[in-house]
């Protein structure tokens, strides 16, 4: 019953301040996971790479040896880094296509490779050097595609290693990455002023990482009001993303992305 006061307390305090009922802004997502034991990945608080969000490392309790939605999170976190590096490669943007290309191996790898090794799935971090090489070299952009398909059929299969994926699996992967949407989000802008936009950009990736889980959830014939109501909210969100190269002043404010996840996590904790 604590726990669960917890958590209602947590969603409240959330949702009030998303819909401008707060004079404070959140400045951290919920914290209180429902479908898994596990802590998320840090919180934009802990830091990473140049002051990142939750992306950036696992708590102390977390194990991502054991609990399969950590594992997934951080395969999904690679996904959306990647995504994004090859949409700015394909666009011309070669410099900032680097840094997202470089961060999964520099700052995500490591700290999944243990749960690769658990799970006897194949590492893939030469399929990482490929692909930023492919890129910090300035490719052709076919060769870039290549090397992009490579790294994701290495993330399938590791994905796949750990077994079929739930409806809790996946709904907790879906939420940890839409908070973690929002602690990134909330450090690339402030009062409406772009300050950052690999934080954007980082972002826009795991929202659509996200959108392609909830698609999954759907297949795999999960609950249609849990479905409807993520997608709902990943809808309501796609306003903070004008374009993939962001503009300076953005209407979106943070607080959006706080509120989506925090109804995404009372849907979890209503349909599972």
């Amino acid at each position: 019953m604590f726990q669960r006061k917890k958590l209602w307390l947590a969603l409240g305090a959330t949702l009030i301040a998303s819909t401008g009922c707060s004079d404070e802004e959140p400045k951290q997502s919920v914290d209180e996971p429902v479908a898994s034991t596990a802590t998320a990945p840090t919180s934009a608080a802990e830091g990473g790479e140049g002051g990142e969000g939750g992306e950036a490392g696992a708590s102390s309790n977390a194990n991502v040896a054991e609990d399969n939605a950590l594992y997934r999170t951080y395969l999904g976190l690679m996904r959306g880094h990647l995504h994004v590096g090859l949409q700015l490669y394909r666009d011309g943007a070669q410099e900032a296509a680097a840094t997202h290309m470089k961060h999964p191996k520099d700052e995500l790898y490591m700290k999944l490779l243990p749960g690769v090794e658990a799970r006897g799935a194949e590492g893939f971090a030469d399929e990482l050097s490929a692909l930023t090489n492919t890129v910090e070299s300035g490719q052709p952009v076919a060769d870039a595609d290549t090397a992009y398909q490579d790294v994701l059929t290495a993330i399938t299969n590791a994905e796949a290693a750990a077994g079929e994926a739930d409806t809790a699996v996946l709904g907790q992967v879906i939420l940890q990455l839409v908070k973690t949407a929002a602690e990134e989000y909330d450090i690339a802008v402030e009062d409406g002023q772009l300050i950052n936009a690999h934080e954007y950009q980082d972002a826009m990736g795991f929202v659509k990482v996200a959108s392609d889980l909830n698609q999954q959830l759907r297949e795999n014939g999960a609950n249609d009001e849990l479905v409807q109501l993520i997608d709902e909210q990943l809808t309501v969100v796609q306003p903070a993303w004008p374009a993939l190269i962001p503009p300076q002043q953005l209407d979106t404010d943070p607080s959006l992305l706080y509120g989506a996840a925090a109804r995404i996590e009372l849907g979890l904790y209503r349909y599972l």
